[in-house]
């Protein structure tokens, strides 16, 4: 039975895609995957796929994996112009192009698919075979596309493998010859890609049926692996209840690693894990982690099982009230639920409503943020003309200024009247990047849309600026 997912749930996924940094996107972007692959289901999902869609154009190639990825999950049938012009740009045979065959699989009729085939668009090769019974898990297999020998196989497709394992998507039906599952995802553990080791020692994180004394290798050679491949193997790790509770060294050494996004796979692994005596140490790798993100997965844990140690709703109730960042906060408050500690939580917010804090209407906030060396510009600015300073300039990213020079061409080449004002206001806000002049070009950008045909460059150009806009606040 599929469950749907709450109300917090989708707000921390919003605000996560809406954070303006390639690692909230991305986190944002595996969480609606991995929901999706439990049994999720998403509610007002079109609310999430304008993002989604915007980010399969990043610039940040592990976010625009991941959205293409999100895409195969809650992709529908008006993305289609949007995933068939991405085929057109991608490189044939590459990963993101796999993923894009994938998502245009997923929602294409069986005649676009063929014809698709026919004509060239989408090999017929084993990553096609791959990418279906990824998109359509309840699908029968084609006959007519090569199933999968993982002798052969080159990188992607072993990554690709890895996932259909992971989510038994497929099942061995896309093999041949079979082979026993266990045996090979020990093997590709030690392969010489790293990510394809990653991607092997991730699917037997996912998988219930796999435990830390399958990975295949002694814990003490981790150590010089990639940090990545750490993660991973923490995640691992953390995910089998008896190893955790049998090796407190093993705890002790994963949380001195000197990666941050290895440490992150122990903290992410252990959300759901609780046992007696749990709180002392994690209580004391709070106290001592200087990493943000690691951080927050950590007081997700505690705010977990913060009805089963008092430390844990003391720490987690202090932060609630003390921090001004919506993420964590929206954190906090779906972890907690389905347990006493998450009536304290609304009993604050319901204070705080009926209290005066945080910004009023209007007012702009300009925040910086420094991420893994990066800073990185948030907008929140205010819908009320009447207070703040709507005229005040504010960042606009590289992404959504090309957008705008590109369409403003198209616009000048079409000549209607909406095209007109769309090439106006981007003029404006070529002048003076302000939240008032994004506005005027968001709405600008609405009316052309209302005109344009659908699955053109322009229409596509438009969903892409408006969605770009939309999560950076400005609309």
């Amino acid at each position: 039975m599929r469950r749907k997912l709450s109300e917090d749930g989708t707000l921390e996924i919003r605000l996560m895609l809406q954070a303006g940094n390639a690692f909230q996107q991305r986190a944002a972007l595996k969480k609606i995957c991995e929901l999706s692959q439990d049994g999720y289901i998403l509610p007002r999902p079109q609310d999430l796929r304008v993002y989604v869609v915007y980010l399969t154009r990043s610039d940040e190639f592990e976010v625009r994996r991941w959205a293409l990825k999100a895409l195969v999950e809650i992709g529908n049938r008006e993305d289609l112009p949007h995933i068939k012009s991405l085929l057109s740009d991608l490189e044939p045979g590459s990963e993101l192009f796999s993923w894009a065959m994938a998502a245009f699989q997923k929602i294409a009729r069986p005649d676009e698919r063929e014809e698709a085939f026919t004509s060239k668009i989408l090999p017929k090769d084993h990553l096609a075979l791959m990418g279906f019974a990824f998109a359509n898990p309840h699908a029968s297999l084609p006959s007519d596309l090569p199933r999968v020998d993982i002798d052969r196989a080159d990188e992607v497709a072993l990554r690709w493998a890895c996932l259909c394992m992971a989510t038994r998507r497929g099942g061995d039906e896309i093999f041949n010859p079979k082979f026993n599952q266990k045996n090979q995802l020990i093997a590709l553990n030690g392969h010489h890609v790293g990510e394809v080791a990653q991607y092997s020692i991730y699917t037997m994180g996912r998988r219930a049926d796999f435990k830390f004394q399958d990975l295949g290798f002694a814990f003490d050679e981790v150590g010089a692996r990639a940090p990545e491949i750490r993660k991973w193997t923490y995640f691992l790790f953390g995910s089998d209840l008896e190893a955790v509770e049998r090796n407190s060294d093993i705890l002790n050494q994963i949380i001195s690693d000197p990666s941050p996004n290895a440490r992150l796979g122990l903290a992410n692994a252990l959300k759901p894990v609780w046992f007696d005596g749990l709180d002392a140490f994690v209580v004391n790798w709070l106290d001592r982690e200087d990493d943000e993100f690691v951080r927050t997965a950590i007081i997700e844990h505690m705010a977990s099982f913060a009805d089963e140690a008092r430390a844990y709703e003391e720490r987690c109730l202090a932060l609630y009230r003390e921090t001004e960042d919506k993420i964590v906060r929206a954190k906090i408050k779906v972890a907690a639920q389905g347990g006493s500690f998450y009536g304290k939580l609304i009993q604050i917010d319901h204070r705080e409503m009926n209290g005066v804090s945080g910004l009023l209407p209007g007012v702009i906030q300009m925040t910086k943020q420094e991420f893994h060396g990066q800073t990185n510009i948030g907008v929140n600015a205010g819908r009320d003309a009447n207070t703040g300073d709507i005229h005040q300039e504010v960042e606009i990213s590289r992404d959504i200024l090309n957008e705008v020079k590109s369409l403003k061409g198209l616009a000048e080449k079409e000549g209607s009247p909406e095209a007109l004002t769309f090439k106006a206001a981007s003029e404006e806000l070529e002048n003076k990047k302000s939240y008032s002049n994004a506005k005027k070009l968001g709405e600008a950008a609405k009316k052309w849309l209302s005109v344009a045909a659908d699955g053109t460059t322009v229409a596509i150009g438009l969903k892409s600026l408006i969605a770009g806009l939309s999560l950076a606040g400005l609309l």
